[in-house]
């Protein structure tokens, strides 16, 4: 039986309502729960000068256990949690203008290559530039963001298919030039 964790993240805030970004990893003793979730408090942390005052982000305290081929929760595991607040005092842009972070497996099923993607919430009028993420912003988030999933260099940050009960590790990742417009609660 192959096993992930899945780590959940939320937003709180005026800026975004409520928000929730589930990550899934590898279940490997090599990095341990300790390790993936430094990695997602530390791209946080390292965007916080991005992020709006408005803005609080918490992992939660536990990591669920996710059968692949079921996905079904077979076992949850403890870990610290942490928070981050944005520390940007410059105007946040509205809810619904957020950045996209997208990762790539390079497999495909179906046609369609699996990939992933993650809303960036809480950004600022200072990452907006014609309309698009400001170049340095980007540049640095879609470095943050590449540590974080470990896109090209170690097969722990994964893309899970509910549909198609597969789990692969991503091969490159980066930041949308421009930003993910919500329009709808699916977004």
């Amino acid at each position: 039986m192959a096993l992930l964790w899945r780590a959940r993240t939320t937003f709180t805030g005026n800026v975004v309502g409520g928000g929730l970004n589930v990550s899934h990893w590898l279940k490997e003793p090599l990095l341990g729960t300790a390790g993936v979730e430094g990695r997602i408090s530390d791209f946080w942390n390292a965007m916080k000068g991005l992020l709006t005052t408005e803005l609080t982000i918490t992992g939660e305290p536990t990591f669920d256990v996710v059968d692949v081929a079921t996905g079904e929760i077979v076992d949850a595991v403890g870990v610290d949690g942490w928070t981050v607040t944005g520390t940007n005092d410059a105007a946040p842009l509205p809810p619904s203008m957020q950045g996209l972070a997208w990762t790539k497996t390079g497999v495909y099923i179906a046609g369609r290559q699996l990939r992933g993607r993650m809303n960036i919430p809480g950004l600022c009028t200072d990452s907006l530039s014609d309309g698009a993420f400001q170049a340095s912003n980007r540049g640095d988030t879609a470095t943050r963001w590449a540590a974080m999933t470990g896109a090209g260099f170690d097969a722990t940050y994964l893309v899970y298919s509910t549909t198609h009960h597969q789990a692969e590790p991503v091969h490159s990742s980066g930041v949308d030039v421009k930003f993910a417009v919500l329009r709808s609660r699916r977004d």
